[in-house]
């Protein structure tokens, strides 16, 4: 119905296209900042370190590396904590949104100098991989380009949040079921918690975890550059005098992981965790996220206790 011009939008089909920065939760504290909304403002948080966002990456000892994947699927850091602290090991996130790859994690490594003890990576789509755009972006941009990133990302969503508080929800497609995500990261150890998200959930078929399918999938031919980007990548990380753990998340099958873990000769840490489901069909939900991440534990504390000897 038009009014005036404007296009008058019933309230409940507004609620149905409601922007998803309306939904926006507050960061649970001070220790975490906006990661992720459109742009991906994490990049050039950890790289340029801006507000100390790197500070506690310097210090880890276990670095979880890979994309989103591996950012949802351990989301309980109540349980993480627990087991590193156990351990007497510091752990931090050095994964990002998009599209993952080796060698802005290598920069990042570079950068700060690291030498931590060990290294997870979500080996399933990581190694030879172009950087992703805002990783690049990262890479080349020097650090007041990065804060002026983050200052616009941030006054864009409290100015958008701000003007549709007051107007109709206009441009309804671009408001539709199709996944979107904000988050915030810890500075703390990396972590991600999730500020609002949409999706259409989604279970992930049994036959992702069989270790039939797994044995099958150790001859899937891995893509070019792919084992010699994971051996330069080793390599770098025997000089630091880190050990390197291959893994990967749901719904991935695993098959990459398992034929470079073999080539490479290092650890791969399966789970054994079945009936998961996704909040968006790509990510798990908290509740597959708990029972993925212990089952991923249970198998690295064999690791860990066999490097001990």
């Amino acid at each position: 119905m038009m009014t005036g011009g404007w296009l008058l939008i019933p309230a409940s089909m507004a609620a149905g296209f409601r922007p998803l920065l309306m939904d926006i939760e507050q960061a649970p504290s001070a220790d975490w900042y906006l990661g992720n909304v459109n742009a991906q403002v994490e990049q050039f948080a950890v790289y340029d370190n801006l507000d100390g966002a790197a500070e506690a990456l310097k210090r880890a000892d276990v670095l979880f590396v890979g994309d989103s994947l591996i950012l949802f699927a351990f989301q309980n850091q109540q349980v993480l904590q627990r087991f590193f602290s156990a351990r007497s090991l510091r752990y931090y996130f050095l994964a990002f949104s998009g599209e993952a790859d080796e060698t802005f994690t290598e920069q990042i490594i570079h950068k700060f100098s690291l030498h931590p003890k060990w290294v997870i990576v979500d080996a399933d789509y990581f190694f030879g991989r172009p950087p992703s755009a805002a990783a690049s972006r990262a890479m080349a941009s020097g650090s007041q380009e990065a804060w002026k990133i983050r200052f616009e990302t941030a006054t864009s969503l409290a100015v958008q949040r701000q003007i549709h508080q007051v107007y109709p929800y206009m441009g309804l497609s671009q408001w539709d079921v199709h996944p979107q995500w904000i988050w915030y990261r810890s500075k703390t150890d990396g972590s991600m918690s999730l500020a609002a998200w949409r999706g259409v959930p989604g279970v992930i078929p049994d036959t992702s975890f069989s270790n039939l399918l797994l044995q099958e999938d150790r001859n899937t031919p891995l893509l070019s550059g792919e084992m010699n980007a994971a051996r330069r990548f080793k390599s770098e990380l025997d000089a630091r005098g880190a050990r390197l753990v291959l893994t990967w998340t749901p719904p991935n099958t695993g098959a990459n992981a398992a034929h470079l873990a073999s080539g490479l000769q290092v650890p791969l840490v399966t789970t054994d965790a079945r009936g998961l489901s996704t909040l968006d069909g790509q990510h798990l939900d908290r509740e597959s996220s708990a029972r993925f991440s212990a089952s991923f534990l249970e198998g690295l504390d064999s690791i860990l206790g066999q490097a001990a000897k």
